[in-house]
């Protein structure tokens, strides 16, 4: 398993192509908390989650941590206006399983789950994870 690199501990990029196309951790940082709203929003899911900033591995609309075995990802999108009012869409999406199998009784399981739950999905990825996710609008 991947463990999370720290902004402070970013590896020094060997070679120059890489560095021109894969972002650091401190501009991924950067990127996450490019607005005031998005900023504010990516703070207080660290705080109420008890998250060092040590311990995420920085997105560019988020980040993602692993609590236990399985990784969970925060992510917020670009702010948008809404008559004057700006809005992101806050995206918590957390790992159930990582070796589901791509057949009909897992989509059936996860459809029969599905129909029970109310702020929150399960889906199955291409690469046979099972995810739960739940979204929120947030605005200022």
């Amino acid at each position: 398993m991947t463990q999370p690199r720290s902004v402070a501990a970013e590896p020094e990029v060997e070679s120059p192509g890489l560095a021109a196309t894969e972002p650091s951790q401190a501009e991924l940082y950067a990127e996450a908390h490019a607005t005031p709203l998005r900023r504010h929003l990516v703070e207080r899911f660290q705080q109420a989650l008890s998250i060092d900033a040590d311990w995420c591995w920085w997105t560019e609309n988020g980040f993602r941590w692993w609590p236990f075995r399985l990784a969970q990802r925060i992510s917020v999108t670009e702010d948008a206006d809404y008559d004057g009012i700006t809005a992101v869409r806050a995206v918590i999406e957390t790992d159930v399983s990582t070796d589901a199998p791509d057949s009909p009784q897992v989509h059936q399981e996860l459809e029969r789950l599905n129909r029970e739950a109310s702020l929150s999905a399960l889906a199955r990825h291409d690469d046979g994870r099972v995810t739960l996710a739940s979204s929120v609008v947030v605005h200022e």
